[in-house]
């Protein structure tokens, strides 16, 4: 048997390690997570801030508009060739 097979069988016969180990897991990226955000400086870069103003500017009823009311988007029919 090999000793990947030994350690599954030992943590399926095991309660205690059945709950400790995927808990530690879980801890141990948890706390990765923490460290990422407090440690590594990330900052939102390129368009975000547009399509947040944009989309506080669909929940203000103001429509598809960016800075000053002025439309980001048009609907621009035509018919080529009649």
């Amino acid at each position: 048997m090999n000793p990947m097979n030994k350690i599954a069988q030992e943590i399926k016969t095991d309660p205690i390690k059945k709950l400790v180990i995927p808990s530690f897991i879980l801890l141990l990226g948890f706390l990765a997570r923490v460290w990422w955000i407090r440690t590594i400086p990330t900052e939102q870069l390129y368009d975000f801030d547009a399509y947040y103003r944009i989309a506080e500017n669909i929940f203000n009823g103001k429509g598809f508009t960016y800075e000053g009311g002025a439309p980001i988007a048009s609907k621009v029919c035509s018919i080529h060739g009649l």
